[in-house]
């Protein structure tokens, strides 16, 4: 292969709330994924289970993360 690596956020495992990765899958897995981003530099693409299930376009995704990083920061202050 290209030595590209999939990897996939807890917040996109699964539609309903994931506090342990092994909640939602298992080595081994089969899994069906919506790939959400590209990183030609790190050779790194970021998947979506969730997005598959949901049916998520790019926007909202994006729109998902964008308030979820939000809510990060104001839990800090």
């Amino acid at each position: 292969g290209d030595g590209l690596e999939g990897l996939i956020h807890v917040s996109q495992l699964s539609s309903k709330k994931v506090l342990e990765p092994d909640q939602a899958v298992k080595v081994g897995d089969n899994i069906k994924a919506k790939v959400i981003k590209v990183d030609t530099n790190s050779k790194k693409i970021a998947l979506s289970i969730k997005a598959f299930e949901e049916n998520l376009d790019l926007a909202a995704i994006e729109q998902e993360q964008a308030e979820l990083e939000n809510f990060k920061e104001e839990e800090k202050n």
